[in-house]
């Protein structure tokens, strides 16, 4: 059940959507050793967004995940490389706030993920 949050003050038209949410999607899939079945990716563009004090290309990124995820040094890079890649801001212009969910604060089909966990 990774999330992975990207809000942007890019034009639409900048973002290939399609192209980077499936580049993000495999990533984020890679990054939390979760199936991409269970990968949500957002992008959100055209936001009002000042970084820095500036309107210039600009991001923020958000990456939750629930239990067995650590944030390494391999991990930023590769997010933030991804990121710079597939929605053209620059790795000046962005933080990535990560993000670990407990699974008894989220829900799939009716069940928390920890419920779900116990009946594997």
């Amino acid at each position: 059940m990774p999330i992975l949050f990207i809000t942007t003050n890019l034009d639409k038209t900048a973002v290939p959507k399609n192209e980077a949410i499936s580049a993000l999607s495999k990533l984020a899939a890679k990054l939390s050793g979760k199936p991409e079945a269970f990968i949500s990716v957002v992008i959100n563009t055209n936001a009002t967004l000042s970084f820095g004090g500036t309107l210039e290309p600009a991001a923020l990124v958000e990456f939750s995940n629930i239990e067995g995820f650590s944030v390494d040094k391999s991990i930023i890079t590769e997010l933030t490389e991804e990121i710079c890649k597939n929605i053209g801001v620059p790795k000046n212009r962005f933080f990535i706030k990560f993000n670990l969910i407990n699974p008894n604060h989220i829900t799939y089909d009716g069940k928390t993920i920890a419920e779900l966990i116990k009946s594997l």
